[in-house]
């Protein structure tokens, strides 16, 4: 049961970070990107120059991926190029998105899994092969990185653009005008390039899939800790049936000798059985019940807490039981038995809630 609640834990925080860093990462209203795959198209800047005459349209931001062999036994490096400001898409954990003013050689900014990769830090040199050569730049700030485990790099569009003369671009961040509705701009990009030539997507629609994929992703945990409970919960019922039979032996005995069979046995303890999980659900439905009526837990009312509600349940039991015959004596018959145990009467000894 630890196990599991562990690891149900571990994977929501997971879940509720990658939500929270699909917002920082997405802060635009509206993103557009050049053909459904960011390798094979890019937009010019003729293009640019259309999507800024949208009606509508604010701002323009944009960013170009490279993805780079950086030697034979790494995996592909991620370089994204895009104008840097303010912490505008970039979450930061170490480092400003501010220029260094001593450094001779431009600024970047690193992935946590890059700076993990290759063990660099703020200040420290990076070289990337950009333009047929081997360039510097210097380490900037480090930001966390879900989308790319292999490590990637952000670069400046005009740092990038001098050292290259690559100018093509993959994806436009778009900022929409306050009070022009996201999805006329949206209809009239469709209509400007056609909905082949371009994707465009909300950054609502952009965070919906990719929390679809992560829970696709952590399916098999989901059904892991399914199974761990169910064992889990077997186990401690199998642990707690044996240990009140052992220590139940003598009434047992006495009620074969009145003339019980092993099947009427049987069915005393599972009624007993029945009982006390319908206490228990009974109780945790009023504790639930509590906490939604009023969560503060120092000013809740006497009459709506969980002890008054358990002992309401008690007594309501113990009336039931009442009235189907169960006052003390040698002949009260089964019902009234499981009754008495599962209010803790039964013997003295066999009682499940006394004994729990």
């Amino acid at each position: 049961m630890a196990l599991a609640s562990a690891m149900a834990i571990m994977v929501s925080s997971f879940r509720v970070s990658v939500d929270d860093w699909l917002t920082q990462v997405l802060p635009a209203d509206l993103y557009v990107r050049a053909s459904s795959s960011s390798g094979s198209g890019y937009l010019d800047d003729a293009a640019l120059a259309r999507i800024a005459a949208v009606p509508g349209v604010a701002s323009v931001d944009t960013t170009r991926l490279v993805n780079l062999r950086i030697s034979d036994d790494e995996p592909l490096f991620s370089v994204l190029v895009r104008p840097v400001r303010g912490n505008w898409g970039l979450p930061l954990i170490a480092g400003s998105t501010e220029r260094p003013v001593a450094s001779e050689v431009p600024p970047a900014w690193i992935s946590e899994a890059a700076a993990d990769r290759r063990r660099i830090g703020v200040g420290d040199r990076l070289s990337l092969p950009l333009g047929g050569q081997m360039r510097e730049f210097v380490v900037a700030g480090i930001w966390r990185d879900y989308a790319r485990q292999h490590g990637a790099a952000l670069i400046e569009r005009a740092d990038y653009v001098a050292l290259t003369g690559d100018r093509r671009i993959n994806d436009a961040a778009i900022e929409v005008e306050p009070g022009m509705p996201v999805g006329e701009v949206a209809a009239a990009l469709r209509a400007a390039f056609g909905a082949e030539h371009v994707t465009i997507a909300l950054p609502g629609e952009i965070r919906a899939i990719s929390l679809e994929i992560f829970d696709r992703t952590f399916l098999i945990t989901y059904l892991m800790e399914a199974v761990t409970i169910m064992i889990g919960l077997f186990g401690i019922a199998d642990h707690l049936a044996a240990a009140l039979a052992t220590t139940r032996e003598g009434e047992f005995g006495m009620l074969r000798h009145l003339g019980f069979t092993r099947g009427d046995v049987g069915r005393l303890i599972a009624m007993e059985g029945a009982l006390t999980a319908g206490l228990g659900v009974v109780s945790g439905l009023l504790a639930g019940g509590c906490d939604r009526v009023d969560p503060d837990r120092d000013r809740q009312p006497p009459e709506l807490s969980l002890e008054h509600g358990t002992r309401r349940a008690m007594d309501g039991l113990g009336d039931l039981c009442d009235r189907t015959g169960t006052a003390g004596g040698r002949g009260r018959p089964a019902g009234g038995g499981a009754c008495d145990a599962a209010l803790g009467g039964a013997g003295g000894e066999g009682g499940l809630v006394r004994a729990g």
